[in-house]
């Protein structure tokens, strides 16, 4: 994101939107983010995310070393 748009609660607003759908039609909702980007991990975790495991990315970063991604899931009877 957008350094300008951080801190509008964007993130968090299309999140909500995602979490609204899923639970509509009773879908678990799983996720994964790259271990080094903490506001979107402290997003999740602040929205009830629970992590799962974590995993590596089966693409390279630009050193050509696989990322560890943090794996989340919100189970539809955890909302």
């Amino acid at each position: 994101m957008s350094p300008s748009a951080r801190g509008r609660g964007v993130a968090s607003r299309l999140l909500q939107q995602a979490v609204l759908w899923a639970g509509r039609c009773r879908r678990d909702l799983v996720l994964e983010v790259a271990d080094h980007l903490k506001t979107g991990i402290a997003l999740y975790e602040r929205m009830g995310w629970r992590q799962t495991e974590t995993v590596l990315s089966d693409w390279a970063g630009p050193d050509g070393r696989r990322i560890p991604l943090r794996r989340y899931e919100l189970c539809y009877d955890q909302r």
